[in-house]
This record gives C-alpha cells, structure tokens and sequence, in this order.
C-alpha cells in the first residue's frame, strides 16, 4: 500500500520536521564517539512514528508501505548524515525477512524489529561484478541444525544487532542457505574496522563451527538465492536514496557558499567557472532525483524493466553523489578540507556508499551484461 501524494508530503513534513529537531550534524560528530554510535533515544522516537515498519505488511502489524515510502526516511537521514541502523535493520533485514516464508521461530522477530525494541542487520556475501564466485560462509550438516564456518566482512551495525541475516553456502552436495542468528545463542567473534565515513559502523563476522539450530534456516536453494537477488536490489534502492538526500544538501550548502563569498568585491557565485561547477552539480542532482523517485514509484523487486531501471537509478546517484560532494569540496576551497566543515563528512559518506555491498561498478556491469544480451527493442 503506497501512500497518496498529499500523505506523503505530510509523511515527508513529519520526517523532517523530527530530524531536524533531534539530529543535527553536529549532534553525529557527536555520536560518533559514542559507545553505540546513535541516538538511542531518536531510534525509539523513529519506531513510534512507525519509521521501523514501514516494510512490514499490515496484517503483520506493519504499516504496509513500499520503497516510496521508505526513499522519504532514507533521504532525509542521508541528508543529514544521520547515524544508526535504520538501513540495515528497518530497511534491508526487515525487507529480507518479509520475503522469506520462515518458520515461527524466525517470524516472531519481525514484532520486535517492527516497534524497534530489536535491531538486525544483513550480512550480504560479497558478491562480484560478474559470475557466480562469492564469498560465502560454509554450512554443513549437523545432528539438529547446522554448523557454520566462515566470515562475513563488511556487515553494517553487527555490534548492535540482535538478529543477523546470513547467506552461506552448504558443504558438499548441500545447497545455499539463509540463516537468521540470534546474536547472543549464536557463538561468533566479530572485528571492528574504522571507516572514513564516521556516521557509520561496520564489522567482520566470523564463525567456527557455530552450530545454528533448523529452525533459524530462513530459506535454501533456490529460495535462498531469491531471496539474496531481492536483498541486493534492496540494499542498491537504499545507498541510493541515502546519496540522494546527502546530494541534495551537500548542493545547497556549495551554493549558499558561493553566494555569501565575497572575492573580488563580489560573491564568488557571480564567477564563470564556480557557475559551471554548481550548474553541472545540479544537473547531477536533478537526474538522480528523477532516477531514484522513479525506480521507488515502481516497488518492483521482479520484473525485469523495473530491475533495470533501480540498477541504474543506482548506479546514477551513487557515482553522482561522490562528485557532488567532492566539487561542493571545490566551491568552498580551503574551507573545505577542514575538520571542522561538514563538506568533507558528505564527501566521505558519499564514497563509502559507492563502494558499499561491492561497489556501484557491479550494478553498472549488471545493467551493461542485460542490456547487451537482451533481443534488439526490448
């Protein structure tokens, strides 16, 4: 159920209206610091505004809302370069967790992600630009389960997840699997590595022969890589409309910059070459904006037209985001670089995003290798 253009504009008024009173950027330098790295208190504002299930059906006691929906909130965190895991728990498990057909045990999660008493995260195998090679945990047969070897790098917010959602692959003649761990039942180590990007926290999962019980399989076979195929999609969707909302404001603060700069004895918005450089950032901007709010009005995670077009949608905004934030970077010159201006933190966030889930390169190759396979006029 997708919202009506005037709900949504209420939707997005509510949204912003609660961001900009609790989450300022100098409130994520902050937070950074932190233990959890995130404003607990804005996570459970989020959760009882609905925010955390927006993905969730109705009748699983979600609010039924779609990838529209979902664009609004990720925009305006990106925006305001928001810490904490609504990506990867409200967005990215949730959404895997809706699609899988898992048993009781697995489903009754989806209550406490829905009102946001739990976190969980998706531990997405490293999947390359092309071919079937991945990187995936080994699962092998054991009395009551399974037993689960390997790591997982690069998983968003693992420190704070209750429930982590991974992909492996079965030992011998065993096929793919997905699992939903309960962090605490579930022996793993995990290692923490610093990224540029400070708003955001990542880790290496690690399991030895950690034994996960049959009721915590989510899907395997075929189902499994269904399953991983709309998990990519998704997580694809998101770092695009986080770009986008991080685009949008790193732009504004280039041109009220250029505009407040006085050089010369005049602002420095009235030089040639600083118009060029905010004329081709708009452009950047504008062309992403319609990509992304398009491939969201499609919420379609299946036919081919509509992955198409969210790849890249994707692959737009996640390249345009970079050079947005690095020629924003130029307008403001030595300023710029700064540790105390927020230029270079859009300029970080907005190349992690290109390089996260195995980076924008695959989505454009993925689009490429259709298109050119594809019958002539389709």
């Amino acid at each position: 159920m997708s919202l009506s253009l005037e709900e949504r504009r209420t939707f997005r008024s509510s949204v912003d209206g609660l961001l900009s009173a609790r989450a300022s950027i100098a409130e994520g330098r902050h937070l950074a610091s932190t233990e959890h790295g995130f404003d607990d208190g804005l996570w459970r504002a989020m959760a009882e505004l609905g925010w955390t299930a927006l993905l969730l059906p109705v009748e699983l006691g979600g609010v039924g809302t779609g990838m529209a929906e979902v664009r609004v909130v990720l925009e305006s965190l990106g925006e305001r370069l928001v810490p904490g895991p609504f990506m990867s728990s409200a967005v990215l498990a949730t959404g895997a967790l809706v699609d899988a057909e898992a048993s009781a045990d697995v489903t009754s999660w989806l209550d406490r992600l829905g009102d946001g008493s739990a976190i969980a995260t998706l531990a997405l195998p490293l999947i390359p630009t092309l071919g079937d090679s991945c990187l995936w945990p080994e699962a092998r047969l054991a009395p009551g389960g399974w037993a689960l070897s390997g790591s997982v790098p690069e998983v968003l917010h693992a420190d704070v997840a209750d429930l982590i959602i991974v992909f492996a692959r079965g030992a011998g003649d065993e096929d793919d699997l997905v699992f939903a761990l309960d962090r605490k039942a579930i022996p793993h180590h995990m290692d923490s590595f610093p990224l540029v990007d400070q708003t955001r926290r990542m880790q290496t999962v690690r399991f030895a022969e950690s034994f996960v019980p049959e009721q915590m399989t989510l899907a395997r076979g075929a189902a499994a890589r269904e399953l991983l195929r709309r998990a990519d999609l998704r997580a694809a969707f998101a770092c695009a409309a986080d770009s986008l909302g991080g685009a949008r404001a790193v732009h504004a603060m280039a041109v009220a910059y250029a505009q407040e700069r006085v050089q010369f004895g005049r602002p420095i918005g009235s030089f040639q070459a600083i118009k060029h450089k905010l004329a081709s950032m708009y452009v950047d901007l504008v062309s992403s904006d319609d990509a992304v709010y398009e491939a969201a009005e499609q919420d379609d995670l299946d036919s081919p037209g509509a992955i198409r077009l969210l790849r890249s949608a994707a692959y737009h905004a996640l390249e345009a985001y970079p050079r947005i934030a690095g020629d924003a970077i130029q307008v403001h010159g030595g300023i710029g670089f700064t540790w105390e201006h927020d230029a270079h933190r859009y300029f970080k966030r907005a190349w992690v995003n290109r390089a996260l889930f195995a980076g924008s390169e695959r989505l454009r190759d993925a689009v490429a290798a259709e298109l050119f396979s594809a019958p002539v006029g389709a």
